[in-house]
């Protein structure tokens, strides 16, 4: 009920202030507010208030554990070596850097491709 009540209190504010905006001949920026405004009345009326609340408590949740838990800031210490991996062995096989000892030379252009008729 009462997440009702401040959905359409918002939605009504915002419609106001995209009047205002629409007064003012600012229709650009009153469309905009306009589209905002709707949001809450329709994230309401789908029920997706409940869903954001529970993203919310766990995103709070693994927040808490990332300052406590040294388990988590392994796994952050492991994405960022593998993060800094694959940028490396990318930038290294973009310079051509990384020849393959034993590997066959590529042959050289047999000279300009022929003209089209």
């Amino acid at each position: 009920m009462l997440s009702a009540a401040i959905s359409f209190i918002l939605t009504a504010g915002g419609v106001a202030f995209a009047g205002l905006r629409a007064y003012r001949r600012r229709f650009l920026s009153a469309t905009r507010w306009f589209a905002v405004a709707l949001l809450p009345a329709g994230l309401y009326l789908t029920g997706l208030f409940p869903l954001a609340s529970t993203i919310g408590r766990e995103f709070a949740d693994w927040a808490g554990k990332l300052v406590l838990d040294p388990r988590v800031w392994t796994g952050i210490a492991l994405l960022g070596v593998s993060a800094v991996l694959l940028v490396t062995t990318r930038w290294v096989g973009r310079r051509g850097s990384a020849v393959v000892e034993g590997a066959p030379e590529r042959p050289a252009a047999a000279g300009p491709a022929p003209e089209r008729p």
